[in-house]
């Protein structure tokens, strides 16, 4: 059977204490540098090494059940650093059952809830469906919208949650400073959030889910509620992080909007993930 690899250089999760490694920040906000060589999805090691990079995000025979139905079944996909992978579904009647598994595996890899069978590994650590430390460093969900009064500020917001997050003080304010730049929405930074239009918001969102450096972002259906043009500068957010190494788990509707931010996509179809091009008649990707 084929895998889905979408492989990219990646680093250790944490040192040999078994403690969580402090990294430093590698977002480059002037350009993109992105040394990924794997966007074609393909499993090419690199130059003059015989050892494959390990993913950031490795899901292997993934099943769960949601009142009795079975909404992910034996599903198996590995994302790497700088890589996206793209969740979507088919068309017609099975639409709504194929939106309920991918929200249930964004859920998985995110620690809200447990697999009935399988393994999440995220940067080599596992992802038990309990919410820990490692995991809330590891993994950087982008909400619709993050919780704020509606007379705070852009920067008070993110500021709260960066104490949230344990940065507080001068490291919340420096982290603070450092992923609205990112996001490029420093001309916002002074607005309340109830005067900021929806590209702002989510933008917003994405830089509290960037505050604690996550390898892995996950994003489900980032794009809903924004305009044309505000969906456009996300995409452009997105490929910068990308530069900077973060692997993207992107889940969305529309197979048109995550073909323009993935290197590959993937269709869950009756909980099981199926190639782009075989969804008429699909073929299965497990494990290697």
């Amino acid at each position: 059977m084929e895998s889905i690899n979408v492989m990219g250089p990646a680093c250790a999760c944490g040192s040999a204490g078994g403690g969580q490694t402090r990294r430093e920040s590698r977002f480059d906000h002037g350009s993109r540098k992105h040394t990924n060589m794997y966007t074609d999805g393909g499993r090419r090691a690199p130059a003059g090494s015989a050892v494959w990079p390990e993913p950031v995000l490795s899901v292997r025979g993934l099943r769960c059940q949601l009142d009795g139905e079975t909404v992910l079944d034996d599903v198996s996909f590995d994302i790497a650093e700088g890589a996206a992978f793209g969740l979507t579904g088919s068309a017609g009647a099975t639409a709504p059952a194929d939106m309920l598994s991918r929200t249930a595996l964004v859920r998985v890899v995110c620690g809200l809830r447990a697999a009935d069978r399988g393994s999440v590994l995220v940067g080599g650590c596992p992802v038990d469906g309990a919410e820990g430390t490692p995991l809330r460093d590891a993994v950087g969900y982008v909400a619709h919208s993050v919780a704020s009064a509606s007379s705070m500020t852009v920067t008070g917001t993110v500021r709260m949650w960066a104490r949230q997050l344990g940065l507080a003080g001068p490291l919340g304010r420096e982290r603070t400073a450092e992923v609205l730049a990112l996001v490029r929405i420093e001309a916002h930074a002074a607005a309340r959030v109830d005067r900021c239009p929806a590209g702002v918001l989510r933008e917003m969102s994405l830089a509290v889910a960037l505050l604690r450096q996550p390898r892995l972002l996950v994003l489900d259906e980032p794009m809903r509620g924004i305009n044309p043009r505000g969906q456009e500068r996300l995409r452009k957010t997105l490929d910068r992080i990308r530069g900077g190494g973060t692997a993207l788990l992107y889940a969305a509707a529309n197979p048109a909007e995550v073909r323009e931010v993935c290197d590959r996509v993937g269709v869950l179809h009756h909980g099981r993930l199926v190639t782009r091009d075989d969804v008429e008649s699909p073929r299965i990707l497990t494990a290697a």
